[in-house]
Formats: C-alpha cells, structure tokens, sequence
C-alpha cells in the first residue's frame, strides 16, 4: 500500500470529527510528498514511459484515494461543518495541491516542512469552507 492511502486509511478508522481528521490527513499526505519529493517529481516527469499494467494499478489506487477523500469531505459536509456543493471536486483539489509541491519545495527554503504542512492543512480547511459547529 502507498503511504499516502496508508496515511488516509490510518486518519479514517481513527476517532475524530471530520474536520480534525482531514487536517491531520492534509498534513500526513504533505508531509510524505515533502519527504518523498525527488521520488515524486522523477514519477510525474517520467510516468509516460511506465508500461500500461503498472500506469493501470497506480490509476486504480489515485482513484480510491480520490474516493475516499471525498467520502470524508462528503461526512463533514453531512455533519454541516463543511460548505461545497462537489465533495469529489474538493478531494481533486486538495490532492493536486499537495501533488504540487513536488515542483515548487526546496529544502531550506522560505518555510520549514512544519509550516508547510500546518499551511497546506489550513488550507485544505479553508478550501471545504469549514465553519466550527455552534
């Protein structure tokens, strides 16, 4: 299993509000694409010449995790602590915003990987348009 799904499927089955566990989703899939970060940007640039089978597997396994990310969004939005009309389109959003960082992080730059991870949760709040139950 991909840490990433491994991170997701961990911070589901763990108790806590929808709101809490995508935070803490957010900053385990930042974290790993941090620490993970030549790896991913050598896949994004190179997965054209990955035979067909192996583009279909890691396919299947984006897709899952794009479901499951969305049932998760689709709880809060339930629970009325999030506020999108398209939970599958915020799960796409949030996963090419944390994919992303593979171009831009550099070690030793502006803000440290726990900033960054802190941020990028934060956003991905801000991004549901999550409101604290009153």
């Amino acid at each position: 299993m991909s840490p990433v799904i491994e991170a997701l499927e961990q911070t589901l089955t763990a108790a806590g509000a929808p709101e809490r566990q995508l935070s803490e989703f957010v900053a385990r899939f930042t974290r790993v694409s941090i620490e993970l970060n030549t790896l991913s940007e050598v896949f994004v640039q190179e997965q054209r010449s990955l035979v067909p089978e192996e583009v279909a597997y890691i396919r299947a396994n984006q897709a899952r995790f794009d479901h499951k990310l969305a049932d998760l969004i689709a709880r809060g939005v339930e629970a009325g602590v999030f506020h999108v009309d398209d939970p599958a389109l915020a799960s796409l959003a949030i996963s090419g915003m944390i994919r992303w960082i593979q171009r831009w992080y550099r070690e030793g730059g502006r803000l440290t990987s726990d900033e960054i991870c802190k941020g990028v949760a934060q956003l991905a709040l801000n991004l549901v348009r999550y409101e604290a139950r009153q």
